[in-house]
């Protein structure tokens, strides 16, 4: 298995490497932290902003060109439908394990794409991430962006935890 490592540079400063050299970059934007742009490469921009203030589903866009739909589950799981090819995939991504401490992207076939560690920094009172990636995955167009936007995903669940358990 191929290991990336995502390291956060403050709240919202992500980065994404492989083999100690960054290969992608995002930042989530705002107070809510419901937007984000990601960087892969140097030369890659892409934007992921919700539906609506009020909904549920957030879009990743290149240029303007829908590219990733994601659908937040009321059951934990988030739906990801992509548009990168003719022809569209899906991929589940959920928590994994007794503890739920790491996290799964699997395809509508069960089939794990990757997944990802969470390692407390008590230094830097954040997080820093371990993506582990099949052999046969490596090189596959659109890797990078999956794991950023696996991140954004990561992120997302765990703010509305957190935010859930300070209104209980």
């Amino acid at each position: 298995m191929a290991q990336y490592q995502i390291k956060s540079n403050g709240r919202k400063l992500f980065d994404l490497e492989l083999d100690n050299k960054v290969v992608g970059k995002m930042k989530l934007v705002g107070f809510s932290q419901s937007k984000a742009e990601i960087i892969i490469g140097s030369t890659h921009l892409y934007q992921i902003e919700p539906k609506s203030f009020w909904s549920n589903t957030k879009y990743l866009k290149e240029n303007g060109k829908l590219l990733l739909e994601f659908r937040m589950r009321w059951n934990g799981k988030i739906e990801i439908n992509t548009y990168f090819t003719a022809n569209p995939l899906t991929f589940v991504f959920k928590r994994k394990g007794m503890f739920k401490n790491s996290f799964l992207l699997l395809t509508d076939e069960e089939r794990e794409v990757l997944s990802i560690v969470p390692d407390f920094k008590w230094s830097k009172f954040n997080y820093d991430y371990t993506a582990e990636v099949p052999e046969n995955l490596v090189g596959l167009d659109g890797l990078e962006l999956l794991i950023m936007t696996s991140l954004y995903c990561i992120i997302y669940i765990q703010n509305q935890e957190s935010s859930a358990a300070a209104s209980a």
